[in-house]
């Protein structure tokens, strides 16, 4: 795959969203806001994926502990994150989002759930920042599947 498929399936989403000349920018990027999020499309490694980000927040220094025990137990089998995953910036400390896809197999109508629910996540996520409604799991009391004694995942 490569840009033009890229180009293509933006320029697809962008006509069923009200944006007809949706498009990657010079630097092969392309931006858009959905309500308060603020999401990114970029060309994957290869070419042969689009990656789709968003920043969500910084951490407060007091909270970083037990934000950071959670981001860890809701990336877990994506308990909490619908597919995406959670993670820290290494160069501003920031909390993105982020969800690689395979473009071959991608189509407008699953991109669209795949978006919605990248938003709703998001979403979720910029809420519990800005909150600092961090919880520390260390319990095992995580949403979504677990490990047995046994080392069998449970779903």
């Amino acid at each position: 795959m490569s840009m033009a498929a890229l180009q293509s399936l933006l320029k697809e989403f962008g006509a069923a969203v009200g944006i007809p000349d949706l498009e990657p920018d010079d630097e092969q990027r392309c931006n858009m806001m959905f309500d308060d999020v603020a999401l990114s499309f970029e060309l994957g490694v290869g070419d042969e994926s689009v990656y789709i980000y968003a920043l969500l927040g910084a951490i407060a220094d007091d909270d970083a502990q037990d934000a950071h025990a959670e981001l860890l137990h809701s990336n877990y089998a994506f308990a909490a994150t619908r597919g995406s995953t959670l993670s820290i910036d290494p160069q501003t400390g920031g909390i993105v989002l982020m969800r690689e896809e395979q473009l071959d197999c991608l189509r407008l109508p699953r991109f669209e759930t795949i978006i919605e629910d990248f938003v709703t996540v998001a979403e979720q996520w910029m809420q519990r920042i800005a909150n600092g409604d961090f919880k520390a799991r260390n319990d095992g009391t995580a949403a979504g599947p677990s490990s047995s004694e046994d080392g069998m995942m449970r779903v």
